[in-house]
């Protein structure tokens, strides 16, 4: 049998089938003039009948011979497209790396690869990554600079906490400030770099909310550069609730008073959720589903069908409101689910900590909360279902699967609360205030 017959449609986008396989994208690599030590796929995201994008775990010799780990991506397409792409960032003068060209295409001409700070969305990103470019651009920042102060380039020291290709950049940085008088200071911030302007609204908001009844319990922020594609933020201490809960030291209570504070904090910055919107997405999202994963495509839909008669029995007029990253039902999921296959005991502290703070937050929550709580939570796990997939797990497909059968668990009418086996924490339709951790991913999502 032909071996095309067998390879899934989406492996057979551009050059995807073989960089896929890690002996050859190394030898593709190598073949465009790259010294590889190691090369392997780690995040996938593609289209059908547009193209894909394969972010890389790589590392490469330098001119010293020292192997050194460097973030890359590769985009494939058709030949065409992928020539295009490749001629206009030679046109617009590609920023070079240790290793040589930082935007190059690879030998099969369907594949061009980016080497790090080159990024197709995230236009101006050397500004992040070069500390010279940093330091002049963290200077225009009053509420980070005092008079005569000056930022450091040469002492500030830069640690990536999250880079997502062509969406965003997150890094942890320690600022050396120097005064006039030659005194130092150290400041510790989270560098949040988008393709879009979106930091001047979480600016807005976060100054808001500081000023309402959370005060200084939501980090300061400092501003935006770059016209709102930079927004600089204080570094916080304190541990991750997903790390406190899962052994079993959260309290449910302090929690769930943080929550009413947010929710009576300004929220005129903030769009509204609609349920449409959520139910399209999850259509979005189901079909994404069914591209990587075809023998999921019927549980997908179905999960999406739900949703759909869901939404339309939930509908609320509740304005906006905050809430913390860490409470929302993305970011508890995705751990849940995690620690539930892993580590059956952490777990059961969720679970239990979760039955808690639903019961105690339900109970000055509008009276339709309960109701509406599964559709959220279901939604959540439709789109959580698509990461092991997009992470190229070895178990991708059956951790869908397992997403899938919670969603549909939570959905389901005659399901009793003994075999409702998903998450239950509460998330209801709020929107997601961003603020960073110090010793973690970055919690929530925009």
């Amino acid at each position: 049998m032909n071996r095309s017959t067998l390879v899934p449609a989406w492996r057979r986008i551009g050059d995807l089938d073989r960089l896929l396989q890690p002996d050859e994208l190394a030898r593709l690599l190598r073949d465009a003039g790259l010294d590889v030590v190691a090369a392997s796929p780690e995040y996938l995201r593609a289209k059908p009948d547009t193209g894909a994008l394969l972010g890389l775990s790589l590392v490469l010799r330098d001119p010293n011979g020292r192997p050194t780990e460097w973030p890359a991506y590769l985009r494939t397409h058709d030949e065409p497209r992928a020539r295009q792409l490749a001629a206009k960032w030679h046109a617009e003068r590609a920023v070079g790396t240790p290793f040589g060209p930082g935007v190059r295409l690879l030998p099969t001409g369907r594949s061009v690869l980016f080497l790090f700070p080159n990024d197709a969305a995230l236009r101006g990103i050397r500004f992040v990554n070069d500390r010279q470019k940093l330091k002049r651009a963290l200077d225009q920042l009053d509420a980070l600079v005092g008079d005569g102060e000056r930022v450091s380039g040469k002492r500030t020291r830069l640690e990536t906490v999250r880079y997502k290709p062509e969406r965003r950049l997150i890094q942890r940085a320690r600022l050396c400030i120097t005064g006039a008088d030659g005194g130092e200071r150290e400041q510790g911030v989270f560098l949040r770099f988008f393709t879009d302007g979106r930091g001047a609204a979480i600016d807005r908001l976060a100054r808001a909310l500081r000023d309402g009844p959370l005060g200084d319990r939501v980090p300061k922020s400092f501003g935006t550069v770059l016209d709102g594609r930079l927004h600089v933020e204080a570094e916080v201490q304190g541990v991750p609730l997903l790390d406190a809960a899962s052994g079993g030291r959260a309290d449910a209570r302090e929690l769930v008073a943080l929550l009413e504070d947010f929710h009576r904090s300004p929220a005129e910055f903030l769009p509204v959720v609609e349920l449409d919107g959520l139910v399209a997405r999850a259509g979005e999202n189901a079909q994404a589903l069914a591209f990587l994963a075809p023998a999921l495509a019927g549980d997908a839909a179905h999960v999406h069908a739900l949703l759909a008669a869901a939404a339309r029995e939930c509908r609320s007029d509740d304005a906006p409101a905050t809430l913390h990253g860490d409470c929302h039902v993305h970011q508890f999921l995705v751990g849940a689910l995690l620690l539930a296959r892993r580590h059956p005991d952490a777990a059961r502290h969720l679970d239990r900590f979760g039955d808690d703070v639903v019961q105690r937050t339900l109970r000055n929550a509008p009276r339709d909360a309960a109701a509406r709580l599964p559709f959220f939570v279901a939604s959540g796990l439709l789109e959580r279902a698509l990461l092991p997939l997009r992470a190229l797990a070895p178990d991708g497909e059956s951790s869908a699967a397992d997403a899938l059968a919670m969603a549909r668990r939570c959905l389901a009418r005659t399901a009793s609360r003994a075999t409702v086996a998903a998450p239950r924490f509460f998330s209801g339709d709020r929107f997601v205030a961003l603020h960073p951790r110090s010793d973690g991913p970055w919690p929530g999502r925009i």
